[in-house]
């Protein structure tokens, strides 16, 4: 059963509370459907027609991304250190029980506290002979604990990599030491790797950059032609006329291209509906004919 009642203007109208949707006669969902599926296709063949623009601005700031991170952001290089923490609660034990090993866990969590300690950046600073801040020191370490293990991982980022990997070092045997003091003795800490030259810059990467600057404009320049046709509310076909306006078109009169401006000059609609040429010629033709009755009118003055 249709829900639906027709109002005074013979339209059908919802007859659930709240709505009050009005469908007008003559159209039906389909036809609606329909033009959704033209404003698509006419989104569609928009950005085809747009497309070698859209890829061209994608191009030109993916190589601007590409310039931007290969000549002006420094390359930075990282070095990493590992060390193993093993907690002994007792340092004439020689096997492991399962509180040494709960122990260590939150040891490690100490550890990766005291690793950027000031007194342990400065003792850093002070043998290595850095010119740097103690802030600027702490912010190129980095500290990892890897899952499930006790293994931690210290990096260290710098431009010069020879640097990078001495602070790394070098951090790893101040940290040792301090914690060997605080804990009486014991060595909870043992290096499992030291750190390597790195040959290879971890950052920028140019390749993923520039792909991000090409993303970045071909998506940028989509959008922007997808806004443009949506604003657009210009007409011109005659089906914008009936979408819009809902009348029919009955003619069209079509305006003078430029090339048939420059051959004959002929205009259709909004003005002359001659030839330019034709009323040169009339023209001509009047200045003719009174050039003519101007004459006749002397002769017959003369026989009078």
């Amino acid at each position: 059963m249709d829900n639906r009642m027709e109002n005074g203007f013979g339209n059908k109208v919802d007859g659930q509370p709240g709505y009050n949707t009005f469908y007008p006669n003559g159209i039906e969902s389909d036809e609606m459907k329909n033009e959704i599926e033209i404003d698509v296709r006419s989104l569609f063949a928009t950005i085809l027609n747009k497309l070698f623009v859209i890829i061209l601005i994608g191009i030109l700031v993916g190589g601007v991304a590409f310039v931007y991170t290969k000549f002006f952001i420094s390359p930075q290089y990282v070095a990493t250190t590992k060390v193993y923490i093993l907690s002994k609660q007792d340092p004439n034990q020689k096997t492991l029980t399962t509180s040494d090993i709960a122990f260590a866990s939150y040891l490690a969590k100490d550890y990766e506290t005291l690793l950027t300690t000031r007194p342990v950046l400065q003792e850093v600073k002070k043998e290595l002979n850095l010119d740097m801040s103690t802030d600027a020191l702490e912010k190129m370490i980095t500290v990892n604990v890897e899952t499930d293990t006790r293994i931690m991982e210290i990096s260290v980022t710098n431009t010069d990599p020879k640097l990078a990997k001495k602070i790394a070092d070098k951090v790893r045997e101040v940290a040792n030491e301090r914690l060997k003091v605080i804990m009486d003795g014991l060595e909870p800490v043992r290096s499992v790797d030291e750190a390597e030259l790195p040959t290879t810059p971890a950052s920028p990467n140019v390749k993923r950059n520039t792909m991000m600057g090409f993303i970045a404009g071909f998506g940028i320049s989509l959008l922007v032609v997808i806004i443009l046709f949506i604003l657009d509310d210009t007409i011109k076909t005659p089906d914008d006329i009936e979408k819009r306006l809902g009348v029919s078109v009955l003619a069209a009169i079509p305006l003078k291209s430029e090339e048939s401006s420059r051959r004959s000059s002929y205009g259709y609609g909004y003005g002359s509906s001659a030839p330019k040429d034709k009323k040169k010629k009339e023209k001509k033709s009047d200045k003719v004919a009174a050039k003519n009755k101007d004459l006749v009118q002397d002769k017959n003055q003369g026989k009078e």
